[in-house]
């Protein structure tokens, strides 16, 4: 009785810190920033996933099953077209890439800007600072393609047991066995992804342990907002009646605000150390 007690003061400890959190002039200010710049290069990083994506002879039709439980209906329909190009010389592909790539990377230039904010760091220079973010976007992109290939990856699986093992009942378990890990191994690719951007974007010496908790909370918070926004989208919406025709872009404008929301909180909550000062005294956030 006694553990579940300290456990629900921890949790209630945990939850006001959280929402002290949000208070903080920082919360108002960097999750819009953010929202306009991963808009501005998210279209490019789509863009040259699909390209990396033609070359090894994927489909379109794998980058929308790989996030259909990730991402809301109405944003994969809406990035389905940019991830398809074509492109008639070597010349051409050589050009879109160094521009995909340099685009894109201001994604992760307005993290690298936002972190520094919210850990009170100055700025590093204008290069140093362009490096890291193509560092940044490389990685994210190498982390994206594995994401969209985990679905792809449960037919190579099957047909490798189906070479090895006669017995098409246990080829079929198998097969089971990984459609139900497909979810929860997307999500820890995720929260991976997410831990290393926090380590790596603050321009000072971040401990990963250090990131875990906003890693893990900004992980968990995008795939359960994704899913509430896009069954308030499909159920409740009305942004035709008003809207019209920029209903979609509406909706894609609205649902990127509520992920750089929850990345920025998750940011915030590693630099206040929640996660370790729960389990001490008072917990100071300024």
């Amino acid at each position: 009785m006694k553990r579940f007690k300290k456990i629900r003061v921890r949790l209630h400890k945990l939850a006001k810190s959280v929402f002290k959190v949000t208070k903080l002039p920082e919360m108002k200010i960097l999750p819009g920033q953010l929202a306009f710049f991963l808009l501005l290069s998210v279209i490019p990083m789509v863009a040259l996933i699909g390209a990396l994506m033609s070359i090894f002879g994927a489909t379109g039709n794998v980058l929308q099953e790989a996030f259909a439980n990730i991402i809301p209906d109405y944003v994969i329909d809406f990035f389905s077209s940019s991830s398809t190009l074509t492109m008639s010389s070597k010349l051409n592909y050589f050009i879109f890439f160094i521009s995909a790539f340099v685009l894109a990377s201001n994604g992760t230039s307005s993290l690298i800007i936002a972190s520094n904010s919210i850990y009170h760091i100055k700025d590093a220079g204008f290069i140093e600072r362009r490096v890291k973010s193509l560092v940044m976007m490389i990685i994210l992109i190498a982390l994206m393609l594995f994401v969209i290939l985990v679905p792809a990856l449960g037919d190579f699986i099957a047909q490798i047991c189906r070479t090895i093992f006669d017995d098409n009942s246990l080829v079929d378990t198998i097969y089971s066995i990984y459609r139900v890990l497909q979810i929860p191994l997307s999500l820890f690719l995720i929260f991976f992804n997410i831990k290393l951007l926090y380590t790596l974007a603050p321009d000072t010496s971040i401990r990963s342990r250090d990131t875990t908790f906003g890693a893990m909370f900004t992980a968990i918070g995008w795939f359960l907002s994704s899913k509430v926004y896009s069954f308030y989208i499909v159920h409740f919406s009305h942004y035709n009646m008003f809207y019209g025709g920029l209903s979609n872009l509406l909706i894609l404008l609205l649902w990127f605000y509520l992920l750089a929301y929850i990345l920025v909180l998750g940011m915030a909550l590693n630099a206040s150390g929640i996660w370790h000062q729960v389990n001490g005294d008072e917990i100071t956030i300024s």
